[in-house]
């Protein structure tokens, strides 16, 4: 969660922590103005939805880099199984264009990532896909290039997918969330807002002062996200005053 979420709901809860004390308490609960009490019980009640709304701040739709690293492996091992056997059948069949499209050695299978893998891997599904459906191509099965084999190579793209589209897929999701959490913080601080108001009317007393000071302090957004900010420059200091009579006078030479 940002920095300024996690600020402003630690001082939701500390401000509702000061009215809620036990101690506290007895000088506002179900004491005139009433409608205090409602207004810090809709605010306790929006907090409490908030919290339970930010925890979805960490669900973030990703695999394990384990689960990502598999997965590449796997797509490795049977793309290249499979181009190899591409290669020996356009070769076979004087078709040197496509054989040179999926010619790769096991190092460079390793060297692919990501979007490059994905499109190498598709590259050999496709002309597998082509030979399988060409009618012409009567002795593929002895390649072992055969549907049951092609998908394979299906799976492993479909599986690998998952891994490289998620954290696109899970920055436009947070970025959704963040535009929900705002919207929901300025609710509760709308709340707040009236219990600000309302709190005013408990200054009768040195304990009901000492609580409205209390509350306003924990309204206060303390930031606990950042290290110290830069402290500000030193003042130059000032140039020393001098006056006319505490000047030292210059040595003078003696005249002839």
């Amino acid at each position: 969660m940002k920095n300024e979420f996690t600020n402003r709901i630690g001082m939701f809860q500390t401000s509702l922590g000061i009215l809620q004390d036990p101690k506290r308490q007895p000088l506002w609960f179900q004491l005139n103005p009433v409608i205090f009490t409602t207004k810090v019980a809709a605010a306790a009640a929006g907090v409490l939805a908030l919290e339970k709304f930010c925890q979805q701040q960490g669900i973030v739709p990703t695999g394990t880099t384990a689960d990502k690293m598999h997965a590449e492996k796997t797509l490795d091992t049977t793309a290249h199984s499979l181009a190899r056997a591409l290669v020996t059948w356009f070769t076979d069949k004087n078709d040197l264009t496509n054989a040179a499209k999926v010619d790769f050695v096991p190092s460079d299978w390793l060297r692919f990532r990501d979007e490059v893998l994905l499109g190498k891997a598709r590259i050999v599904s496709d002309l597998a896909h082509q030979v399988i459906a060409d009618p012409a191509a009567t002795d593929a099965a002895k390649y072992d290039l055969t549907a049951a084999t092609a998908k394979v190579v299906d799976d492993g793209i479909t599986d690998y997918a998952k891994y490289i589209t998620a954290p696109q897929q899970a920055q436009s999701d947070r970025h959704s969330l963040t535009e929900q959490l705002r919207l929901r913080f300025n609710a509760v601080e709308n709340l707040f807002v009236q219990v600000d108001d309302m709190i005013l009317r408990f200054n009768g007393t040195e304990a009901g002062q000492a609580m409205i000071a209390a509350y306003h302090a924990a309204r206060v957004v303390r930031n606990y996200g950042h290290g110290p900010g830069t402290p500000p420059p030193a003042p130059k200091p000032k140039a020393t005053e001098t006056h006319p009579e505490e000047t030292t006078p210059l040595p003078t030479t003696p005249q002839p």
